[in-house]
């Protein structure tokens, strides 16, 4: 049972059967080649009430980088059957276009149907930092850490924050948390060098956003 190593092996692993689950999901389905979306537009025609199938041809169309066409198939499968999945890869589709606060809607509908999915709080998180909404990105990481508290980018993100607000010594002390919870992370080891340079300016942190998780 794949889900049963969570929390039991890779320590602290909260998340191990999942990731192995995702992995195994992603590698079925379709890319965005032509035969991925003749074989994808065959799947719609043969079940036009199928909210999975128009997923099926919005993550062709998304791979493809078609992203308006994928955002038009999610709002498809949406419409017969409300799902985690189709408003968590819409959100993604709006991403890629630089919406960022419809990426957020969708986000907040997908915490909505399924609070325990860390990867929407994440990801919500980076939308509102893109967007410069600073308070709603601290309360989304922060939420992210409750339910994975390995994730050392969302602890990044939140010094990157702090520094902007010119509130060094807290996002000093995010960066060293964020080195603990992964000392090898290379973007908060980058920013604990950076650190070093606070006596004389306050240099602009790096931060995790140029892709979701």
């Amino acid at each position: 049972n794949w889900l049963g190593l969570g929390g039991t092996w890779a320590v602290p692993g909260t998340y191990y059967g999942q990731d192995i689950l995702n992995i195994w999901r992603q590698a079925l389905v379709p890319d965005g080649s032509a035969q991925s979306i003749a074989d994808a537009e065959r799947r719609v025609k043969d079940n036009p009430n199928d909210a999975a199938a128009y997923i099926n041809r919005a993550i062709a169309y998304f791979n493809a980088e078609r992203y308006s066409r994928a955002i038009a198939d999610y709002d498809a499968a949406l419409k017969i059957k409300p799902s985690v999945e189709g408003c968590y890869d819409r959100a993604l589709a709006h991403e890629m276009m630089n919406d960022y606060a419809r990426a957020i809607a969708d986000y907040s509908e997908a915490i909505a149907l399924d609070e325990l999915f860390p990867q929407a709080w994440y990801n919500r998180g980076r939308a509102h930092l893109l967007a410069n909404q600073y308070d709603e990105a601290i309360a989304d990481f922060n939420h992210s850490l409750e339910l994975v508290p390995q994730l050392a980018n969302a602890k990044n993100n939140i010094a990157v924050i702090h520094a902007r607000q010119h509130k060094l010594e807290q996002a000093a002390d995010d960066i060293k948390d964020a080195a603990r919870i992964n000392s090898t992370n290379e973007v908060v080891n980058a920013n604990l060098e950076l650190m070093k340079e606070w006596q004389s300016g306050e240099p602009e942190l790096k931060s995790i956003v140029d892709k979701p998780i």
